[in-house]
């Protein structure tokens, strides 16, 4: 089997490689399979855009996205996106019970005090729930939070999709809901943000993308 590197830096056989191409002709800016050697530091996309740690401390472990540290319970990771109008899905396991906890895609996001989150949350062996969330000056608020049943350590797939001023939610493909708002409707970054009152190290994040609409 050939191998060879492409614009993520990490090394991919050719299949992969064509599959990147095939999701850049097909409207994909951003895609992360996080399918790289563990470090300290999260590194560059498959799609070529480098990873900024906002808020606490992440890296991959496993070819997975996971954070060690949290700062004031949360820690985020960005990068740029080039779509404000889009659509943003990851795929999340919010780990163990006993502890309330969170793993969402951040959409429209100016820095770490300005953005909005799309993610599954459940309390400390407790109800679960699919939210919208937007961060606004350091603020939170929740624009749309929807009963669900989110089980500890079972991935999911959540998507954000953003047009102009409406805002769908979607579980596992599925629409939840959608609202109106238009914060922050010109922000083209994107990332991940793990949120949790307790240790962070059972949560992780996988396959990210942003796409045109």
């Amino acid at each position: 089997m050939a191998w060879g590197k492409i614009a993520g830096g990490g090394v991919f056989d050719d299949r992969s490689a064509q599959l990147v191409a095939k999701l850049i002709e097909k409207g994909v800016k951003v895609y992360d399979t996080f399918d790289r050697s563990d470090s300290a530091s999260i590194g560059t996309a498959d799609t070529g855009q480098i990873w900024t740690e906002d808020v606490g401390d992440l890296q991959i472990s496993g070819n997975l996205l996971k954070t060690t540290t949290v700062s004031s319970g949360q820690a985020i990771c960005s990068l740029e996106s080039g779509l404000s109008n889009g659509r943003f899905s990851l795929t999340v396991n919010i780990g163990a019970d006993l502890i309330t906890r969170n793993v969402g895609v951040i959409f429209r996001m100016s820095d770490a005090n300005n953005f909005w989150v799309a993610r599954p949350s459940k309390t400390s062996g407790g109800a679960g729930s699919l939210q919208l969330v937007k961060c606004v000056a350091g603020v939170f608020t929740t624009s749309a939070n929807i009963a669900a049943t989110v089980d500890a350590n079972t991935e999911y797939s959540v998507m954000a999709v953003a047009n102009n001023d409406i805002i769908g939610l979607y579980l596992n493909g599925s629409l939840v809901t959608e609202i109106t708002d238009n914060f922050n409707s010109t922000a083209t970054k994107a990332g991940v943000r793990f949120g949790t009152t307790g240790s962070p190290t059972s949560l992780y994040a996988d396959k990210f993308s942003a796409e045109v609409l």
